[in-house]
C-alpha cells in the first residue's frame, strides 16, 4: 500500500473554504491600508472571504489569513501601552 501525501488539491477543497475577494467591512479607511499593505496581498483592495468569516489579507503562496489590529494610540495613557 502506497500512502500519499494528506494535502488537498483544489478540487477537494470544500466549496466554502475557497477564498474569494468580497468589499472591506467596517469603513475605516487607515485600517484598509494597513491591510492592502500587508507584503504579497493576494487581494489587495478587497478582504479575503472564507468558510463564511472575512480576514483583512490573504497571502495564497503561503496559503496565511491576516486580521490587521490597529488603534490610536495616542489615546491610551503611557501606563497602558506597557506589557
Amino acid at each position: 500500500m502506497v500512502r500519499r501525501h494528506a494535502e488537498t488539491s483544489e478540487r477537494e477543497r470544500r466549496p466554502e473554504c475557497k477564498p474569494l475577494s468580497v468589499k472591506h467591512l467596517g469603513g475605516n479607511k487607515l485600517h484598509n491600508k494597513c491591510a492592502d499593505g500587508v507584503p504579497n496581498n493576494t487581494f489587495s483592495g478587497w478582504d479575503a472571504l472564507v468558510n463564511g468569516k472575512n480576514f483583512d489579507a490573504l497571502q495564497l503562496a503561503t496559503r496565511t489569513l491576516w486580521e490587521v489590529k490597529t488603534d490610536d494610540f495616542d489615546k491610551h495613557s503611557r501606563r497602558s501601552m506597557w506589557v
